[in-house]
C-alpha cells in the first residue's frame, strides 16, 4: 500500500477563508481527519501535518515536513472562497514544465475528481495548473477545493456530517484509486 501526507489547508494563526460562522482551518481539519482514517482502513500508511497553534504557519514547513516523510503522494485540503454564487469542487496541480511529477499528479487530480463527480452533489469544477507554493514538490500532488464556504447552500452542505463523509470518502477513494 501506498504512504500518503494529508495537508489541511490554514492553521497557526490563519483561519483561511471564514464565513456564516465556519473556519476554513477547522472544517479542512475535520475532512483531512476522515480521510486519514478511511485510508488507514485501506491499508495505507497516513499522516497529516498539524500547523503550529497561535504562531504563524509557513508553508515551507509543510513541505519540509512531506519530505521527511517522503510520501507516494500529497493532498492539500482547502475550501474555496469567492463570490455568494461560487459553487463547486475543483482540484489544482502545479503546471510547471520542470515538474517530473506533473502527469502524475493530474492523474491524482482526475481520479479524486472522479470519485467526488460520483458521490458529492457539488459542480465538478475541473482540475486547474497553478503554481501555488505548497504544490512545490518532488512527489505527486495536488490541492483539493472541497467547496464554496461563501456560498451559504453549499456551506450546509460542506460543513455537515453527511457531507464531510462524503467528501472525505470520495477524496480517499480517489488517493487509493492513484495509488492502486
Amino acid at each position: 500500500m501506498g504512504r500518503v501526507v494529508l495537508d489541511p489547508g490554514h492553521g497557526g494563526i490563519d483561519p483561511g477563508a471564514v464565513a456564516g460562522g465556519v473556519k476554513e482551518v477547522d472544517l479542512c481539519l475535520s475532512i483531512t481527519v476522515k480521510v486519514e482514517t478511511v485510508l488507514m482502513n485501506m491499508g495505507h500508511s497516513v499522516t497529516h501535518y498539524v500547523a503550529p497553534v497561535g504562531v504563524p504557519d509557513s508553508l515551507a514547513a509543510r513541505l519540509a515536513y512531506a519530505n521527511k516523510v517522503k510520501p507516494d503522494a500529497f493532498v492539500s485540503i482547502h475550501a474555496n472562497a469567492g463570490p455568494p454564487t461560487g459553487n463547486g469542487f475543483e482540484v489544482i496541480v502545479n503546471p510547471s514544465p520542470t515538474d517530473l511529477y506533473v502527469a502524475k499528479s493530474r492523474r491524482l487530480a482526475d481520479r479524486i475528481l472522479a470519485v467526488l463527480d460520483n458521490r458529492t452533489p457539488g459542480k465538478n469544477r475541473g482540475r486547474k495548473e497553478m503554481g501555488l507554493y505548497v504544490l512545490n514538490q518532488k512527489r505527486p500532488c495536488c490541492l483539493v477545493e472541497v467547496g464554496f464556504l461563501t456560498n451559504k447552500k453549499e456551506r450546509g452542505y460542506i460543513t455537515s456530517k453527511e457531507g464531510k463523509l462524503a467528501i472525505a470518502e470520495a477524496i480517499a477513494w480517489g488517493i487509493n484509486g492513484f495509488l492502486s
